[in-house]
């Protein structure tokens, strides 16, 4: 039924809810940044991609993915930075990460998909299914 890793959009109601899946927690995490930046764009433009690199630590691997996309919706907010890709380059402990993430700026005038207010812990639990893990991630718009 499902790729190897990915995401889909789920009915959630008034907010915007998104389940993920992968292998790993770092593909896991990877996929999370890949669907904001779903959320954010209409489309993938064919522009010059900028990589910024973030350093970011929580108490646990729940907060961390909390604490990635905040950090990512306010890069968005403060420099109109959409995230397309990320890749986790350092997991030193569980909690602690180096993440390498690609995006573009938005144009001027151009419409975005969703206007995101935060990163909500509504129901967010990672869960192991046979080789994948899976977790909801609700966004408040």
């Amino acid at each position: 039924m499902y790729t190897n890793r990915g995401f889909i959009e789920t009915d959630h109601g008034a907010d915007i809810r998104i389940k993920i899946w992968a292998p790993t927690f770092e593909q896991l995490l990877e996929e999370a940044i890949k669907a904001l930046g779903n959320l954010i764009a209409c489309k993938d433009k064919d522009l010059q991609k900028i990589s910024k690199t973030l350093f970011l630590k929580s108490s646990t691997k729940e907060e961390l993915i909390v604490t990635t996309l905040e950090e990512l919706l306010f890069l968005f907010e403060k420099e109109g930075f959409i995230p397309l890709e990320g890749k986790v380059m350092d997991l030193s402990n569980k909690y602690k990460v180096k993440i390498k993430v690609k995006g573009r700026y938005l144009e001027e005038e151009e419409p975005t998909k969703n206007i995101i207010k935060g990163v909500t812990f509504h129901g967010l639990k990672i869960t192991t299914n046979g080789n994948k893990i899976f977790t909801y991630i609700v966004f408040d718009v």
